[in-house]
C-alpha cells in the first residue's frame, strides 16, 4: 500500500492554509471551549455592529429633519440663480427689474426668435392675423 498525502494530493482550489491534522476523536473541553468562545465572540460583534447602525440611523434621521428646512432654502435659492444664469446666457437684453407676466413672455419670444431666425415684423404679422390689426 502507497503512503497517501491528502494535502498533497488535494485540488489547488480547496488548498487553503495549512493542512487539516486528521484529529480522530470526539472533541476535547478546550476545542469545545474555544468553539463556544469564538462563536460568543461573533455574536457579540453582531450585536455591537446592529446596535451602531441603528444608532447611525437614528442620528442620521434626527439631522435630516433639523436641517431639512435650510436645504429647501438653499435648493430654492439654487434653483433662482440657476434660471437667472440659463436666462443671462439665452436671453440677448438683462433681466428687467419687477419683470411681470408680460415681460417673461416677451422674453420667451425673444429667445425663441433668437433660436429660429424669426424677426418682429413676422411676430407682428402672425399676432395681426390670428386677434386682427390693433
Amino acid at each position: 500500500m502507497a503512503p497517501v498525502s491528502y494535502f498533497r494530493d488535494m485540488e489547488a482550489s480547496r488548498k487553503i492554509g495549512r493542512p487539516t491534522i486528521f484529529k480522530k476523536g470526539a472533541m476535547t473541553a478546550a476545542e469545545r471551549q474555544r468553539r463556544r468562545r469564538r462563536k460568543l465572540q461573533k455574536e457579540k460583534r453582531a450585536a455591537e455592529v446592529q446596535a451602531k447602525r441603528e444608532r447611525n440611523q437614528t442620528n442620521y434621521a434626527q439631522y435630516l429633519r433639523e436641517t431639512e428646512p435650510q436645504r429647501r432654502a438653499q435648493n430654492v435659492e439654487f434653483r433662482r440663480q440657476l434660471e437667472e444664469a440659463s436666462r443671462a446666457r439665452l436671453s440677448r437684453f438683462p433681466p428687467l427689474p419687477n419683470a411681470g407676466p408680460a415681460d417673461e413672455l416677451a422674453r420667451q419670444i425673444d429667445e425663441y426668435m433668437t433660436h429660429t431666425g424669426i424677426t418682429l415684423e413676422d411676430v407682428r404679422t402672425a399676432l395681426d392675423h390670428r386677434f386682427g390689426p390693433s
